[in-house]
């Protein structure tokens, strides 16, 4: 989680390392520069849904109950 905040908050360069948890004397802040990088190649676009068109809000109302179940 650290990582995501370090690739998307702008002009972030040092991160809790326990970015969730409130009580900050239990995380220490390291450089982004320190933490590994992500491999996200799971979710490449693999081109199947191509020319399909994608409804956001109905897939974003599914997720939202697959986590509240």
């Amino acid at each position: 989680m650290s990582r995501l905040f370090c690739d998307n908050l702008k002009g972030m360069r040092t991160v809790s390392t326990y970015v969730m948890l409130q009580d900050e004397s239990c995380s220490m802040r390291v450089p982004c520069s320190n933490l590994p990088a992500m491999d996200l190649t799971a979710w490449k676009d693999d081109g199947r849904c191509e020319g399909k068109s994608f409804n956001a809000s109905r897939t974003l109302q599914k997720f939202m109950w697959f986590l509240i179940a």
